[in-house]
């Protein structure tokens, strides 16, 4: 039975206690900066979500009617009252008990904020010209590319658990395990579907619902998925941060579409690895 219709019953993501707590320092502090509030929410995939989905909700949407596609300006167009309130309501990731070892926390968290940067290193590196906007959703689209398996993992668990154990059982890939006992609910299908009904950007969601299959991507957001699709790549077979395995097949065409050589792998790893140094947030993750 698909667990697709019960997306829509997700009011909001658990977000990773650390994140929750250096968030939280901020809204407590007597001189809020907002520019380190923004920095906190743009690095917790979970957070810029819940914050992304209140910005483009009815009550904003119906005044502003330009959908909100930086953490940015969700903040400034919500109100740091608004920030307070989800922060209260929030819960923090809950941390089941598993007999795999396999799913951890702090690496996927790892895995997402260097993708959200090594999204931009790719897109740069590109003979694409990409916009400031599309380098925007390029961040986010790393930041939230595998939030289907958080779905996964907090409101299907015993699913998660069935993927993740005939995984290492049979010795198959995890998007195999995924292919045979969760058919087209994949995390990237429940990831991309749950950030549909929140109103975000469709470039966002295309990249995402994609991101490992970017032939099928529509035209319009084929740049975005192709660029996606190699930060997954370049992630997945470095083994940072993820659990997914390897991605195997040729994906010359991808490459080349981008006008970038799959030598380069690391050079955008590690670019990707010092821009993260200069942020103004230092991350107990990384």
């Amino acid at each position: 039975m698909s667990i697709l219709p019960k997306v829509f019953n997700i009011d909001k993501l658990p977000v990773y206690s650390e994140s929750i707590q250096k968030l939280q320092k901020f809204l407590d502090a007597d001189a809020l900066d907002n520019g380190d509030l923004t920095n906190i929410i743009t690095h917790d995939p979970s957070l810029a979500a819940n914050v992304l989905k209140i910005a483009n909700s009815r009550r904003y949407h119906t005044s502003y009617k330009q959908r909100i596609s930086s953490v940015k300006e969700a903040i400034k167009r919500v109100g740091i009252g608004e920030v307070e309130k989800m922060v209260s309501d929030i819960t923090v990731i809950s941390k089941f008990g598993s007999n795999s070892n396999l799913f951890n926390y702090r690496n996927y968290l790892r895995h997402l904020i260097t993708a959200a940067y090594l999204a931009q290193v790719v897109s740069d590196s590109s003979l694409i010209d990409f916009t400031e906007e599309q380098r925007s959703s390029l961040f986010l689209s790393g930041l939230m590319h595998d939030i289907g398996i958080l779905i996964y993992d907090q409101f299907f668990h015993q699913a998660f658990e069935s993927i993740v154990e005939y995984s290492i059982t049979e010795k198959k890939h995890f998007l195999i395990a995924e292919q045979t006992l969760a058919l087209t609910d994949s995390h990237a299908s429940v990831g991309s579907a749950l950030l549909e009904i929140w109103n975000i950007d469709p470039a966002i969601i295309s990249a995402i619902r994609f991101h490992h299959i970017p032939h099928r991507a529509p035209q319009k957001y084929e740049n975005i998925t192709a660029v996606l699709f190699i930060t997954e790549y370049i992630l997945c077979n470095i083994r940072h941060g993820s659990f997914e395995g390897k991605i195997q097949g040729n994906n010359k065409q991808v490459w080349e579409y981008l006008g970038i050589s799959e030598s380069v792998s690391y050079d955008l790893y590690n670019e990707a690895n010092a821009r993260m140094q200069v942020s103004r947030v230092i991350y107990d993750v990384i």
